[in-house]
């Protein structure tokens, strides 16, 4: 009895431990770790000219917070993020959403919208310069421009891919629009519009950081280029990292939201 019980208990017991040594968590654990010994590496081989150190760069945020620039700045990226990001999602959805219902719509806009995506956008800026003048409002709709195709692509491709038996079958349960919309439509599309969302925020990142090392007078990116040019080394290298791991921490959770939805996704085939 005993023989038996130990068998049967230790595939839990040699699970347990698999888990606890999961060769992919600790990689995921150490790979900080290693990015801050090479970084560190890399600034005694080089030089602070060249590379300032981790605790420098850190040093430099601290700085930041206690004198308020970093407040300060921060806050005008992050408000020309929410005002830039709020134009791509709704015209996103909405126009990729109308252009997949249609399926003569989808097949005449898809090409010009992919089209539309491929342009060098940086190139563009004197135009929202132009149109917006020099603030916020230029900023926010020239990334706009950035993360507004992505959302519009996979809420078009979703809206187009949702299959014509949950229509049928929706509307022989009688469905009024909004019901199907509701109970059918959206959550088939929602996968891939959370995708869009994703890869959207990242670019309109990149676009909100952009206009403001290009023509500002605040802002994250600004102090960015305003370090390039006083070869402020540890305050460049700390905004870098700063605006990395925003990017990576929103990023995360977008992610976490897309495995959700695909976890509890139910089988249509």
């Amino acid at each position: 009895m005993s023989d038996a019980a130990g068998h049967a208990t230790s595939p839990a017991g040699s699970g347990a431990r698999s888990a606890r040594l999961d060769p992919v968590r600790i990689a995921q654990v150490l790979f900080p770790f290693g990015l801050l010994a090479l970084w560190q590496v890399l600034a005694v081989a080089l030089g602070d000219f060249f590379v300032a150190a981790p605790l420098a760069s850190f040093g430099a945020l601290v700085e930041g917070v206690r004198s308020g620039w970093l407040g300060e700045n921060g806050g005008v990226t992050l408000l020309a993020l929410v005002y830039a990001y709020g134009l791509a999602v709704v015209f996103g959805v909405v126009i990729g959403f109308l252009l997949g219902l249609s399926r003569f719509a989808y097949a005449v806009f898809e090409p010009i919208v992919i089209a539309l995506y491929a342009l060098p956008k940086v190139a563009l800026y004197p135009l929202f310069l132009f149109a917006f003048g020099l603030g916020i409002s230029s900023q926010a709709w020239f990334a706009m421009f950035f993360g507004v195709f992505p959302i519009l692509i996979f809420t078009m491709s979703g809206t187009q891919n949702v299959g014509e038996v949950m229509f049928k079958v929706g509307r022989s349960l009688r469905l009024s629009r909004f019901q199907l919309f509701r109970s059918v439509v959206f959550p088939s599309i929602l996968p891939s519009m959370v995708a869009g969302l994703r890869i959207g925020f990242g670019v309109t990142f990149l676009g909100v950081v952009l206009s403001q090392m290009f023509a500002a007078k605040s802002g994250l990116g600004f102090v960015l280029i305003q370090s390039v040019e006083l070869h402020d080394m540890p305050q460049l290298y700390g905004l870098v990292v700063l605006l990395t791991l925003f990017a990576f921490v929103i990023n995360g959770a977008f992610m976490l939201w897309e495995r959700r939805l695909t976890r509890h996704r139910p089988e249509t085939g």
